[in-house]
């Protein structure tokens, strides 16, 4: 899907959604509710529709790579001079069923997003990771074409995309030009995710660099960040494909896999500048894991 025809699908939903708002059944939430603008339209896709969305976005700024039936989209910069940071998000959504319509909600100075289906009842929205792919597409489309990007589907439903990304080689055969894995796909706003693993003795975690532990700390006492055990996702698969660090950070989505999820959209239209500061901080050296590391269970 090019950007035109994507705009003209939006516009389409939105005026299906202006002309059936009426006949709707009153929903019950906060005051001050709007129909949101096109560009948050991202949370109305299926995931075909993302796919088809991301891969025109990303065809002529990158080395692309699109996995066996259409499973990822996996982005390299064409030239790198120096190790870059690989941001990962999913394209799918719980029960992979997007909100018919969704609206914003202002109360007390707080914007979030929330969805609805054809009936007008609160549904999953999807800001996991409809969340983390915005920031991606952002970032890209203002130019930080020299990190790296993962487009998985279904990761809802056992990581199939990222397990299909480590299965092809592609990470291994780049691993030198890698610096660390940095996943969107973290709940809340205040949060460097890190998964739990394998090994005996002890358990080490897919931060586990003593430099990169040290650097995301300062940051996060600066930033207002804590770093806490995470849940499973997509970028496990590329840590143990590569031996590199990675971690994941906060996208403002609450509530997930519920109903009653929502966005908190001030947090998320900052992700962008959030994201450019933590890579910047980090700084362009590789991370390897000082463990070697098995799945936990």
């Amino acid at each position: 899907m090019t950007n035109h025809e994507n705009r003209q699908f939006l516009a389409r939903r939105e005026g299906e959604i202006t002309d059936q708002k009426d006949r709707l059944p009153k929903v019950e939430m906060p005051s001050k509710m709007a129909i949101i603008p096109p560009i948050e339209g991202l949370y109305l896709l299926d995931q075909e529709e993302l796919f088809e969305l991301v891969l025109a976005e990303v065809r002529d700024k990158f080395d692309v790579c699109v996995g066996e039936d259409d499973m990822y989209i996996a982005c390299f910069p064409k030239e790198s001079s120096a190790p870059y940071p690989v941001l990962g998000a999913h394209l799918d959504v719980k029960n992979d069923v997007p909100p018919y319509f969704v609206q914003e909600w202002v109360e007390d100075g707080c914007r979030a997003h929330v969805g609805f289906d054809q009936v007008g009842e609160r549904c999953i929205l999807g800001a996991d990771d409809r969340n983390g792919v915005w920031a991606m597409l952002e970032l890209i489309n203002q130019g930080f074409t020299d990190w790296g990007y993962i487009f998985t589907k279904f990761e809802e439903v056992g990581r199939l995309g990222a397990i299909a990304v480590r299965e092809s080689g592609i990470l291994q055969k780049r691993r030198d030009e890698i610096a660390y894995f940095l996943m969107l796909d973290e709940p809340y706003t205040d949060r460097l995710g890190y998964r739990v693993m394998k090994k005996l003795p002890g358990k080490p975690t897919l931060h586990d660099n003593a430099m990169f532990i040290r650097k995301l700390a300062i940051f996060g006492c600066f930033e207002g960040y804590k770093l806490a055990k995470d849940g499973s996702t997509d970028y496990i698969e590329y840590c143990l494909a590569t031996g590199l660090c990675g971690i994941n950070l906060s996208v403002g989505y609450m509530n997930y896999h519920k109903p009653e999820e929502y966005s908190d959209m001030v947090y998320v239209k900052k992700l962008p500048r959030i994201i450019e500061k933590l890579v910047k901080h980090l700084g362009a050296e590789q991370y390897a894991l000082q463990n070697s590391l098995s799945i936990s269970a």
